[in-house]
């Protein structure tokens, strides 16, 4: 018997093993190989909902989730009722040997609430760092990644977490500015998320910063700031870069803002255009000789 044999064998046996006490068997499922046929796993079938578990870093199951399934499920019953099984046409759930749903948890939890049966396929070894590899259709989002990262204590992750609530920054703006603009070479900002590598670099620059705009935020034009609060991230990399020349006064710019015959800020669509309106906003009142100009 080859390396390849005894594996899949072994995995095989485990599969039965874990799955006598709760389960009828279903279908063998084999591949073909010029020497013989190996099973490779059993897809199994029960009612008994409580014997599965949640990876406890795995993402949060919500009615967002699980109403397309919900929907989908009861399509088919309803128009395909001629297949037998009450018109449902299962898919498995993959989970590991502890019974952790690694693949499914929102099938099972749509199939649990209908009362239907489970359908599902054990593979020993599998853990939340696998759990992505069946997600290629439903990609994980950002607090996805936030979850596992945090759960797995990676401190920067907090952080990342407690400024972005406490000044409601969008994501990537507080990539940018905790982490800073620059990336490894072949890497950049998803993969510097995703891999768990993401440091926080520039945390009292970026709570500065950021104190000012929430100072400012008042004041500007509501076009600015989108219906969660978001100020526009153009804006916040304006001010920063205005904020380098020694020059700036924030608290002029802040004072001048307020005054009624003083520029506007527009609603702009690019950080160059929010910077020349930032100066005439600090320039108001100021000799031609005493205009700020960025260097």
């Amino acid at each position: 018997m080859s390396a390849n044999q005894k594996t899949l064998t072994n995995f095989n046996n485990s599969t039965k093993k874990s799955s006598k006490k709760h389960s009828k068997k279903m279908k063998v499922y084999v591949e073909k190989t010029q020497d013989d046929s190996i099973p490779v796993a059993q897809v199994m079938k029960t009612t008994n909902y409580g014997m599965f578990k949640w990876l406890p870093l795995n993402r949060t199951v919500t009615k967002q989730t699980t109403s397309p399934i919900a929907d989908s499920i009861m399509y088919v019953s309803t128009e395909f009722k001629e297949l037998g099984n009450n018109g449902y046409i299962p898919v498995p759930i993959i989970v590991n040997e502890n019974y952790e749903i690694i693949d499914g948890q929102n099938r099972f939890t749509v199939l649990q609430s209908l009362g239907q049966p489970i359908y599902y396929l054990v593979i020993p070894g599998l853990n939340i760092d696998h759990v992505n590899i069946f997600q290629n259709g439903k990609p994980w989002k950002e607090d996805d990644w936030l979850k596992l990262w945090k759960g797995k204590g990676k401190k920067d992750y907090a952080v990342y977490e407690t400024f972005r609530d406490k000044y409601n920054v969008g994501h990537w703006t507080c990539i940018g500015l905790l982490y800073g603009e620059k990336y490894d070479k072949g890497m950049n900002r998803n993969k510097l998320w995703q891999s768990g590598k993401f440091v926080v670099n520039y945390f009292d620059e970026a709570t500065e910063l950021m104190d000012m705009v929430e100072e400012v935020k008042p004041h500007l034009d509501k076009k600015l700031i989108n219906d969660k609060g978001v100020v526009k991230r153009d804006f916040i990399y304006a001010l920063k870069k205005v904020l380098l020349n020694t020059g700036f006064s924030f608290r002029r710019f802040l004072k001048n803002i307020q005054l009624a015959d003083a520029p506007s800020i527009q609603n702009f669509g690019d950080a160059e255009s929010f910077i020349g309106a930032i100066l005439d906003v600090h320039n108001h009142d100021l000799t031609d000789d005493a205009k700020l100009k960025l260097s």
